[in-house]
C-alpha cells in the first residue's frame, strides 16, 4: 500500500508508520514520508496522518472526559476562566474572535476589548474552549485544573504527554524534509517547550433562528492562522474549511472531509514554522462554520482538540539557512518565540501586546 493518499484532492493522507514504529523500516522508507510531508507543507499547510500510534484508550478518555466538562452548567465552568490573558493565558474560554485578532495584529490597532457585536463578521466566535499549558519547568505559570470532572487532570495529562512524543516525531520529519543537518535538529527547541492543549465545544444551534442570527452564527470560528510550529487537530464532525487553490488557481475555501478514524489526525503548519522556512512552508488561513444536521434542522454540535506545537519561549528563531538563497535572502528579522507568541495570542482576545521584539510580518 502507498504511505500517502488524499482525504481530499489538496489534503495528503500520509502514513507515518516508519516513523512511529520505526523498527522494521528502512531509512529510505522515512525518506520518502519526508518527502511526502514536505511537498504537502509547501502546497497547502494541511495534511493528515495515519498509524500515528496514540492509544486509543488515550484518545476515547480525554475526549469524553472533554464533553463531560463542556456538558457542566456555565457558572461551573466560568470558574476556570482566567483574570488575566497576559500572565495566565489558558482555562475555559467563550469569547475569543480570531478574525478581529488576527486583523488587529498585522495592523496593530491599539488595545480594544473583546469583538464588536455589530456585525456579524465581528462577532465573537460561537464556541468554548479549555486550555491546558506546558507542566512545571517549561517557565510557564502552573497549571489550573478545573474542579470537576473529577477525572479531568489525570485523562487530559495522558493525551498532552501523548501530542509532545507525537509533535517531537513530526518535527524529525520536518528536520529531513527540510534537509536540516541532522533528524534531532529540532529537538532542542521542544525543550522545556511552551505547548498548549486546547479542547474545543461548538454547542448545537437551533436552525429556527431569523436570517440575520443564522447568518452570523454560520461562521462558528473565523478565518486564523494558527501561531506556532506546528497543530495536531481531532475532531468528530464537519466544518473545517481551509483556504487553498483550486484546480484552476484561485482560492476558495475547501471543506476538509471529516475522518471519524481513531487511526487518523489532522495536522497543519503555523505562523512560526512559515516564519522559520522563510515562507517556503505555508501556514495556511482556515475556519469552522457551522453544518446543518442531515436533515436540515438545526446545526450540528462539534467537538475538537487540537495540540499547538510551540517551543519553548526562550527560543531565538530566524530563517532556516536551507530555506535562504542569494535569489531568496531571509524575509524575517530574528525573534524571541514568547513575543511571537503572546502578541498573536492577546490579539486574538482583544488586546495589543506591548511586548519586546519584533512580530514584523513580510
Amino acid at each position: 500500500m502507498s504511505s500517502s493518499s488524499h482525504i481530499h484532492q489538496s489534503i495528503p493522507l500520509i502514513d507515518v508508520q516508519s516513523w512511529t514504529e520505526p523498527n522494521g523500516f528502512t531509512e529510505s522508507a522515512r525518506s520518502k514520508v519526508a518527502k511526502q510531508v514536505d511537498q504537502a507543507c509547501r502546497n497547502v499547510g494541511f495534511f493528515a496522518i495515519k498509524h500515528h500510534g496514540i492509544p486509543k484508550t488515550t484518545i476515547d478518555a480525554a475526549w469524553s472526559i472533554s464533553k463531560a466538562f463542556f456538558d457542566l452548567p456555565l457558572e461551573t465552568k466560568l470558574a476556570s476562566k482566567t483574570n488575566d490573558e497576559a500572565t495566565y493565558p489558558y482555562g475555559y474560554e467563550n469569547s475569543e474572535c480570531l478574525i478581529e485578532g488576527r486583523r488587529r495584529h498585522q495592523s496593530h490597532d491599539q488595545y480594544e476589548e473583546g469583538c464588536s457585536e455589530d456585525s456579524d463578521e465581528n462577532r465573537p466566535d460561537t464556541k468554548e474552549t479549555f486550555s491546558l499549558g506546558p507542566p512545571e519547568g517549561s517557565g510557564m505559570p502552573t497549571r489550573r485544573f478545573p474542579a470537576h470532572p473529577s477525572n479531568f487532570e489525570p485523562a487530559m495529562t495522558a493525551y498532552y504527554e501523548a501530542m509532545e512524543r507525537l509533535a517531537l516525531i513530526l518535527m524529525r520529519v520536518f528536520a529531513v524534509a527540510l534537509e536540516l543537518p541532522a533528524q534531532h535538529f529540532f529537538d532542542s527547541y521542544l525543550d522545556k517547550h511552551w505547548s498548549a492543549l486546547r479542547t474545543l465545544n461548538y454547542p448545537a444551534i437551533d436552525g429556527d433562528v431569523d436570517d440575520h442570527a443564522a447568518t452570523s452564527f454560520r461562521i462558528r470560528a473565523g478565518e486564523h492562522t494558527d501561531y506556532g510550529a506546528l497543530t495536531i487537530l481531532r475532531t468528530n464532525g464537519p466544518g473545517l474549511q481551509v483556504q487553498a487553490k483550486s484546480r484552476d488557481g484561485p482560492l476558495q475555501w475547501i471543506d476538509v472531509p471529516v475522518l471519524r478514524d481513531d487511526d487518523v489526525f489532522i495536522i497543519n503548519l503555523g505562523d512560526m514554522m512559515q516564519r522559520w522556512t522563510n515562507d517556503e512552508w505555508k501556514s495556511t488561513l482556515h475556519r469552522v462554520i457551522a453544518v446543518k444536521d442531515d436533515n436540515g434542522g438545526s446545526y450540528s454540535q462539534r467537538q475538537s482538540m487540537a495540540y499547538f506545537c510551540n517551543v519553548h519561549g526562550n527560543a531565538l528563531v530566524s530563517p532556516l539557512s536551507t530555506c535562504c538563497r542569494d535569489d531568496q535572502p531571509a524575509k524575517y528579522e530574528p525573534i524571541l518565540a514568547k513575543d511571537h507568541l503572546m502578541a498573536k495570542h492577546l490579539a486574538s482576545m482583544g488586546y495589543k501586546a506591548g511586548l519586546s521584539g519584533n512580530d514584523d510580518s513580510k
